[in-house]
């Protein structure tokens, strides 16, 4: 399956590092001709691979995956908790962290 995305800012990533397809495969540890495959969305990598490609390009996950959390989570309050306070605290019978959110007036 191809992620055009993906591969566009694996690309990216590594030509802002300078390196070449097979230098990346050298520091990430990775086989010859690999990088170019993910580049190209003819291979996807799998979790190992990633976290290697991210030591390699010596960057972030967020940086390379570009992942941004969902707003459109359940929640329980109303959205206006989305801006309220959050306060943590472990409840004292099981030890469980427990999330309280603040109305905000």
């Amino acid at each position: 399956m191809k992620d055009a995305e993906f591969c566009r800012r694996l690309r990216l990533l590594r030509e802002r590092g300078g390196l070449t397809q097979a230098e990346l495969e050298k520091r990430a540890g990775l086989p010859a001709l690999l990088v170019s495959q993910y580049e190209t969305g003819s291979r996807a990598p799998g979790l190992a691979n990633i976290k290697a490609l991210i030591r390699g390009l010596n960057c972030t996950a967020d940086e390379l995956l570009e992942v941004r959390p969902s707003i459109q989570r359940q929640h329980i309050a109303s959205a206006e908790c989305w801006c309220s306070p959050t306060v943590e605290f472990k409840d004292p019978a099981s030890g469980a962290a427990v999330w309280v959110h603040k109305q905000v007036q």
